[in-house]
């Protein structure tokens, strides 16, 4: 039986991948996990750290998602983001309203 840190983690590598880190949240993975939001913030202290330590336990299921999830994002053009921003939004992983640094200092509403 794992121990509870490594519980949360392979929980929290299914949320992640399953919803995008976006709309992860700590209550589900602690829910999940079968154990409090708060055991889970006193092991990992916050969501991205957790992601940071799931990542690291499985980078491989990591980038297969990545590589998937990022197949229908076109070339980024700095003069023209928007098509990649939008298949971003599509992959869910960056939502509208968010202001992003494009680079340059550069800032996009989406």
């Amino acid at each position: 039986m794992p121990d509870t840190e490594e519980k949360i983690l392979n929980v929290a590598l299914k949320v992640f991948i399953s919803e995008g880190y976006a709309d992860a949240t700590t209550r589900r993975i602690a829910q999940e996990a079968n154990i409090t939001e708060m055991t889970l913030l006193q092991k990992f202290q916050s969501k991205e750290n957790l992601f940071r330590e799931a990542r690291k336990k499985n980078p491989n299921a990591f980038l297969k998602y990545w590589d998937e999830a990022y197949k229908s994002v076109p070339p980024w053009d700095l003069d023209h983001p928007q098509p990649a921003f939008q298949a971003l939004i599509n992959a869910n992983e960056i939502k509208p309203g968010r202001v992003l640094d494009i680079g340059c200092g550069r800032g996009k509403t989406l």
